[in-house]
């Protein structure tokens, strides 16, 4: 992991405004940072997408956003889990996505619900 025992866990990668990071209490810090760190590279991705004019919600229409949003929220959702190297149960998986699609959906769409 990118987090490790020499590296300031509580530093905060993202803002709360961007990051649920801080919602999902079960994770160890090491996690926080690791799912905190993942977050940042798909920001900074969508950030990018937009400065280069290649925004999802625009080119594609709203629905489709929200599809290709879901998309990357599962398998950045699954990347994180595989990372931590343990083993979440349903409910903690769930809120792993959940927390990961919320934040998304306000990068990229502009809205969490």
């Amino acid at each position: 992991m990118e987090c490790t025992i020499g590296s300031d866990l509580a530093a905060q990668i993202l803002p709360d405004t961007v990051s649920s990071v801080s919602q999902l209490r079960f994770l160890s810090a090491e996690e926080q940072c690791v799912f905190s760190r993942l977050q940042r590279r798909t920001y900074l991705f969508a950030l990018l997408e937009r400065a280069v004019g290649d925004d999802p919600s625009a080119q594609a229409g709203p629905d489709a956003a929200a599809r290709i949003v879901q998309l990357r929220a599962g398998s950045d959702a699954e990347c994180f889990m595989r990372i931590a190297g343990r083993a979440f149960d349903a409910v903690h998986a769930e809120a792993i996505h959940n927390a990961v699609l919320a934040d998304y959906r306000r990068q990229y769409i502009g809205r969490s619900t």
